[in-house]
């Protein structure tokens, strides 16, 4: 059993060092997001009526398919790598295959996981979307993931956060002691989740606490401590030790404070790391963390409105953070991420396109015959794939 205990003091870790950690100084800064991205595409789904679940929907990928759950629990779809639909079917209900509310969806070796967090059971797919097998759990998780021939459970309810099943479903290990202030604020920022398969890994964070933590193989490990000068104090916790913590009193004091928080929309290839977080002093800033050469890439939105006709001064870095702060990871895997995007982005695109440079110009051609060949409505989302340098 690895012992957790030594990293699990769960008020956040400010400049203490953690063994083993990557240590992220949010305070560097190496460049720019925009900077390392080698390539940017549009992945070139088929519209149809059933697209609009996409803007609700979990993503993952086998080796030959997206696989795409809408969070209700209403279907499942699935493309080949060339986009056109495969699989379309509804797994809402109680019957064999079917359940009430997509929580999470993730492949291992082409099977396809959904976890039901109303009726605590993970049901498996094929990639042709037929029904394989399900697993009921007694108690319910937040997150749960499949590893190995066991599982692993995210719970906010519990003493500890990290629970780990055997293939019998029989609890075999824990992590993560949680204080009573973390209890209902653990699992994600907003509507973001702080957990996600990275190969044979889960990564995992606690919501307010600067350290992504690593379980495989029996090892629970903290993987990457993020470090600033403007942390959350230990002192502010004290104000609400042993009792559970009112959400919306602690973001007011996060306001107040002015602190490093609200660590979000995480994906990981070999090389780099990439993730949000907020400042009220700084606003919202997106990262890419080099984890070869241990460097820190940020963006910031614009202060220029690229969006707006009569806006003067705009230049093509005003647009890739435009573009970079709306973005939002889908799917990760060793060499690209996959974001969702709102379709404006192609009417930003097409305002701008004097000013675009080699790497936006061809995605704004993908994009015009894109949207050409399709009939997208308000709210509908693109799919776009990132390659890093």
């Amino acid at each position: 059993m690895a012992v957790s205990l030594l990293f699990a003091a769960c008020g956040p870790k400010g400049s203490e060092t953690l063994t083993g950690a990557d240590r992220i100084d949010l305070s560097t800064d190496a460049g720019t997001v925009e900077q390392k991205i080698k390539s940017i595409s549009v992945v070139n789904f088929d519209v149809d009526d059933s697209w609009a679940f996409i803007n609700q929907s979990k993503m993952t990928m086998t080796s030959n398919r997206y696989v795409f759950g809408h969070k209700d629990g209403k279907r499942l779809l699935m493309y080949d790598l060339e986009g056109k639909k495969v699989v379309d079917r509804s797994i809402q209900g109680r019957g064999p295959g079917e359940l009430c509310y997509v929580n999470d969806i993730f492949a291992v070796d082409d099977m396809v996981y959904c976890y039901d967090s109303g009726m605590d059971q993970l049901i498996s797919y094929d990639e042709n979307g037929r029904y394989v097998s399900k697993w009921a759990f007694e108690d319910a998780s937040d997150y749960l993931y499949r590893m190995g021939d066991g599982f692993v459970g995210l719970s906010n309810l519990r003493d500890d956060y990290v629970y780990v099943y055997d293939s019998e479903l029989k609890l075999s290990d824990k992590h993560l002691p949680l204080d009573e202030f973390f209890k209902y604020n653990t699992t994600s920022y907003g509507l973001n989740p702080i957990s996600y398969l990275y190969k044979d890994s889960l990564r995992l964070m606690l919501a307010y606490d600067y350290t992504i933590y690593s379980l495989s193989n029996g090892s629970f490990i903290p993987r990457f401590e993020f470090v600033t000068e403007n942390s959350i104090p230990s002192s502010l916790y004290k104000k609400y030790e042993g009792e559970y913590q009112n959400s919306l009193d602690l973001v007011v004091d996060l306001m107040k404070g002015g602190y490093d928080n609200g660590f979000s929309s995480l994906a990981e290839t070999d090389r780099y790391l990439f993730f949000e977080y907020f400042s009220s002093k700084g606003g919202d800033k997106t990262c890419l963390y080099d984890k070869l050469d241990k460097k820190l890439y940020r963006s910031f939105y614009p202060e220029q409105p690229v969006e707006e006709d009569d806006a003067s001064g705009i230049t093509c870095t005003d647009v890739w953070q435009y573009m970079i702060y709306y973005l939002q990871p889908a799917y990760s895997d060793g060499e690209s991420v996959w974001f969702s995007i709102s379709k404006d982005i192609y009417d930003v695109l097409k305002l701008r396109a004097d000013i675009l440079d080699d790497r936006l110009k061809p995605l704004y051609q993908e994009l015009t015959r894109y949207m050409t060949d399709n009939t997208l409505s308000g709210g509908d989302l693109l799919i776009l794939r990132v390659e890093f340098e």
